[in-house]
């Protein structure tokens, strides 16, 4: 793992007013989730942690090792953050294909690590066909065959099978 800031997280003689139960910093978004992007477009996203105790505490973000997300650290990064206020952190998203992407931040305070989920949802197939198949009126035991129109409206390939019950 990488550490984005160069400051340990030491516990503080401080007490926290917050029950052990409830965190001490709240992440909006709590999920940060990408769609409609493009290969080798550089999207960015704000990571906001508020402050629910009483009492200034630190945090940090750490993430696994990635060549497709980064943090950017606010400027202030190692003061604390009063409380009630917030602070921002960019996650930095540069895909290289549309597909899937999952990832974890990390957000280490001095009495709790909890992770906000990264999503970057990649193209997917679209097919577009009719409904309901109306064959009208067919003979008992004699084949029939209606030509259909499936067309995929998507932006990534997929493969079609229909099947019908017996």
């Amino acid at each position: 793992m990488r550490a984005y800031n160069d400051w340990a997280v030491k516990p503080e003689t401080q007490f926290s007013m917050l029950d052990t139960d409830r965190p001490i910093f709240q992440p909006f978004p709590s999920e940060i989730v990408f769609q409609n992007y493009e290969p080798f477009e550089t999207y960015e996203v704000s990571l906001i942690l508020q402050n629910h105790d009483q009492v200034s505490r630190m945090v940090k973000v750490i993430q696994e090792d990635s060549p497709y997300f980064r943090i950017i650290c606010p400027t202030d990064v190692g003061r604390k953050v009063a409380p009630g206020m917030t602070t921002t952190f960019k996650l930095i998203f540069k895909p290289e294909e549309n597909k899937d992407y999952i990832h974890e931040l990390i957000c280490v305070t001095e009495r709790e690590k909890f992770l906000v989920p990264v999503k970057a949802i990649g193209a997917r197939a679209i097919l577009d066909f009719p409904d309901f198949i109306n064959f009208s009126t067919c003979p008992v035991k004699y084949n029939t065959q209606k030509i259909l129109l499936v067309r995929n409206i998507g932006k990534r390939e997929t493969k079609f099978t229909l099947q019908t019950q017996k």
